[in-house]
């Protein structure tokens, strides 16, 4: 894990990260179920809703990882069923909550953790911010008609 990555600086990642995200769905509402044009290493666009969900869904289960990890209690893992964008909001800052409580609960020295994925705990909040980064951009994205 890089040495200027303090506990502090990956937690405003994610935040960060999910701020974007909210954004992303927000501007997105408008066509939520219309799929974008995939980019060129894709074979296929996903709707708007399927972003959300597979963000949100993934959000639950890299909080769960990282409980799991340091021994408290994981977020519920249950499958995102978003059928409008403020459902979707709504989701997404219940994820929030729940991923804030375990990092509430996380320590500095924990950081270097290894988890179930094989990874430090470090690189998995480096993945969340990052998976919610990728899904925003891919809403961002969508064509607004």
């Amino acid at each position: 894990m890089a040495a200027d990555e303090s506990l502090e600086a990956l937690v405003e990642r994610l935040r960060r990260a999910r701020s974007g995200l909210r954004e992303a769905i927000e501007l997105a509402g408008g066509s939520w179920e219309r799929s974008r044009r995939p980019r060129p290493d894709e074979g296929e666009g996903w709707t708007p809703r399927q972003d959300a969900e597979n963000a949100i869904e993934a959000d639950r289960g890299y909080a769960g990882i990282v409980a799991r990890t340091i021994g408290v209690a994981a977020p519920e893992r249950v499958t995102a069923v978003l059928p409008s964008a403020a459902a979707a909001l709504g989701a997404c800052e219940q994820a929030g909550a729940r991923f804030d409580a375990v990092l509430a609960a996380l320590a500095a020295e924990q950081l270097i953790l290894e988890t179930e994925l094989g990874v430090e705990v470090g690189d998995v909040l480096r993945g969340a911010a990052g998976h919610l980064r990728e899904h925003a951009r891919q809403l961002a994205g969508v064509e607004q008609r």
